[in-house]
Formats: structure tokens, C-alpha cells, sequence
């Protein structure tokens, strides 16, 4: 109290020169400066030997150090130890300002890693399930392509059935035809060779009946008996010939008569066929395009299946990235996350010891150093005082 600047003033005010107890108030305040300087400098001493202790500090070790050298008259050691002092309280506030910015960088790579981690986890499930029901489907497709192939198959096999059917019917109804016709080609020559021989003899046939004209003779009735055999004319078996010409002339109409009918019956086989084979055709057709539409959706899928196989990748990938990072500024995250409230406590302690003895050496500066150098540490004092 006594040898602070106000005291000093007031007392060079109070006490005059050359008036009584002037020298005795001088000495009274250069005994009360020495006390002052020697247990300013001990208490900081002691301070700082306490701070060095409890925080393990060095730094505070070595400034406890420099407190222990000072003598009163040394005032550059003053100056170096208030300075030393200031640079550690800054240096302090510095290393709080970095940890702590550290530790909100950790905890927003952190939240930023886990939300990423997160996300491609939801992708990544997706991705595997685009897959899985992707491959359902194609598998789903693929056997109604199997069953579709095996429908195609069995139409082009009854086409081909009614192909060499009709090719067979037609040719059946070739050869008949045929023999009908030279059937008939042959009848017709008899009949016309008969006639002929009958023309050449002037034989008189008249109109030909079929059914008499087998039953009849000329000159008999139908009941009467034949007469004895005698020798006859030309013209005496007229009748039978005129019988015969009927019968080749019946037979040849009756072939006629099955020559349209089978061609009737053709023509109607033919237009069933063309129209059996038509819908035969449609069907094939309609199972042809059916497939390709299976192998186009089919193919589709596969390259769907191919692009999420893609993106999954890409995405494990990118989860491999994001995990390695995590890995990597874990240890250091975690540990300056984990140590920053003792890193916090031990600057605290390491900033008080120092700010405690500050002031203790602040009142010990000797008169000599003057009052700049006072005001100058007490304006740090204040600025350190705000920052700390």
C-alpha cells in the first residue's frame, strides 16, 4: 500500500523538505519499498513454483526461474520476466483458441462423416434391393421366355404337320383324279369303238336304257324263254350291245360324278386348310413377338441390374473413403476432444499463477524502473485481463 505511485505522490506533497520528519518519511518509504520489492518477488516466486507443480508446466517452471534472479536494481531481468509473462498468457490464450477450434472441427467432420456414412448405408441397402428384385424379375421373365419358346416350338411343329398333311391329301386326291380321268378316257374309247362298229354295220342301236336294255333281247319279253341257240346276223345281238354301251356310258357318268365331288371335297379341304393355317400363322406370329418383347424387357433389366451393380460399387467406394477418413482423424479427434476440459483447467491454473504473480511483481518494481514502465505493465495487466 505504502509504496505504490499515489502513495509515493501524496507523500512527496505531505512532506516537505527541510520540514521536521521529511527524512524521516523518506526513509520510512525507501524501508517500505524494500519490504515491498523483496515479498512481491518471494510471493511470485512461490506462486509460480505453485503453478509449475499443479500443472506440470515448464513454461511456468522457467518463468518461476527468471522471478527467482530478479534484484532490485536489475531492471532490464524486470522488463524480461514481465515480458516473458505477457508472451506465455498470450501463447495460453492462443493454444485455448486452437483446441477449441479443433475440437468444433472434429465434431463437425464427425457429424458430417456419420450423416455421409449414414446415407450411403440407406444407398447401399437400396442398391441391393434394385438388385435382388431386379434379378426376380428377369427370372421371372426368363422362364415365361422358356415357356413362350417351347409354345413357338410346338406351332411350328403342328404347321409343319399340316403342311405335309394337305401335301399329302392333295396328292392322294391327284392320283385319284387321274384315275378317274383315265378311267373315264378309257370307257369312253370302248363305248365310242362300240358305237363305231355298229355305225360301220348300220346297225340301228336306238335310244340306250340302262336297266332294260340288260334284261331285254330283242324280239323276247320279259317273261318269255329264250329260244333254242341258232345262228344269227350281224345285228342279231344288238341288244346286248345297246346293254353294254348303257353300262360304259352309267360308269363313265358315275366317274364324272366323283371326280367333281373329290374336287368339290379338295377345294373345301384346301380353303380349310389355308384358313387353319392363317390362324396357325397368327398365333406363331403373335408368339415370335411375344418373345422378342420378353428379350428386349429382359435385356432392359440386365442393363438395369448392371447400372445399380455400378452405383453400388460406387458407393461402397465412397463409404470405404468416408470410413478411411474417419479412422484417420479419429484417434486425434477423439483425444483432443477428451483432454480439451483438463487441457482447459490446466491453462487456467497455468493463466492465474501467472496473472497472480504479475501482480505481486507489479507492486515489487523497484522506483528506479519509473512510472512508464508501471503504467505500461498495468495496461497489459488490464488487456490480459479482458483476454484471459
Amino acid at each position: 500500500i505504502l509504496s505504490s505511485d499515489a502513495a509515493k505522490d501524496l507523500f512527496a506533497k505531505a512532506i516537505q523538505p527541510g520540514v521536521g520528519g521529511a527524512s524521516t518519511g523518506k526513509m520510512f518509504l525507501q524501508v517500505a519499498e524494500s519490504h515491498g520489492h523483496a515479498g512481491g518477488v518471494d510471493t511470485a516466486k512461490k506462486v509460480l513454483k505453485a503453478s509449475a507443480k499443479k500443472t506440470q508446466s515448464l513454461r511456468v517452471a522457467a518463468i518461476s526461474a527468471e522471478v527467482s534472479a530478479l534484484s532490485g536494481k536489475d531492471v532490464g531481468h524486470f522488463e524480461k520476466v514481465f515480458l516473458a509473462i505477457d508472451k506465455l498468457l498470450v501463447q495460453l490464450q492462443e493454444e485455448q483458441a486452437a483446441d477449441e477450434e479443433k475440437v468444433a472441427t472434429c465434431k463437425e467432420q464427425y457429424v458430417k462423416l456419420n450423416s455421409s456414412l449414414e446415407d450411403l448405408s440407406w444407398k447401399l441397402t437400396n442398391n441391393e434391393a434394385n438388385i435382388d428384385k431386379l434379378g426376380l424379375l428377369v427370372e421371372a421373365k426368363t422362364q415365361e421366355k422358356t415357356t413362350v419358346i417351347a409354345e413357338i416350338q410346338n406351332m411350328e411343329a403342328e404347321i409343319t404337320s399340316m403342311k405335309e398333311e394337305r401335301v399329302a391329301e392333295n396328292a392322294e386326291y391327284l392320283a385319284a383324279k387321274k384315275d378317274d380321268e383315265e378311267a373315264i378316257a378309257l370307257l369312253e374309247q370302248a363305248k365310242d369303238a362300240l358305237a363305231k362298229y355298229f355305225k360301220n354295220n348300220d346297225i340301228e342301236l336306238g335310244p340306250l336304257e340302262l336297266g332294260r336294255a340288260m334284261l331285254q333281247i330283242e324280239g323276247l319279253e320279259p317273261n318269255e324263254t329264250a329260244p333254242e341257240a341258232t345262228f344269227s346276223d350281224k345285228a342279231s345281238r344288238k341288244g346286248e350291245s345297246k346293254g353294254i354301251i348303257a353300262l360304259l356310258a352309267n360308269i363313265i357318268e358315275d366317274l364324272q360324278s366323283e371326280l367333281r365331288d373329290s374336287k368339290t371335297a379338295e377345294e373345301a379341304a384346301q380353303v380349310a386348310y389355308e384358313k387353319q393355317l392363317a390362324a396357325a400363322e397368327t398365333v406363331l406370329e403373335e408368339l415370335t413377338n411375344g418373345k422378342l418383347s420378353l428379350e428386349e424387357f429382359i435385356a432392359l433389366r440386365n442393363q438395369d441390374i448392371t447400372d445399380e451393380e455400378t452405383k453400388l460399387g460406387q458407393n461402397q467406394q465412397e463409404a470405404e473413403s468416408e470410413e478411411k477418413t474417419l479412422s484417420e482423424i479419429k484417434p486425434n479427434c477423439d483425444f483432443i476432444i477428451s483432454r480439451l476440459s483438463e487441457r482447459t483447467r490446466k491453462r487456467d491454473a497455468e493463466r492465474d499463477g501467472l496473472k497472480t504473480a504479475r501482480e505481486y511483481l507489479a507492486g515489487a518494481v523497484p522506483s528506479s524502473l519509473g512510472g512508464s514502465f508501471l503504467q505500461q505493465r498495468r495496461a497489459t495487466i488490464k488487456l490480459h485481463g479482458r483476454g484471459a
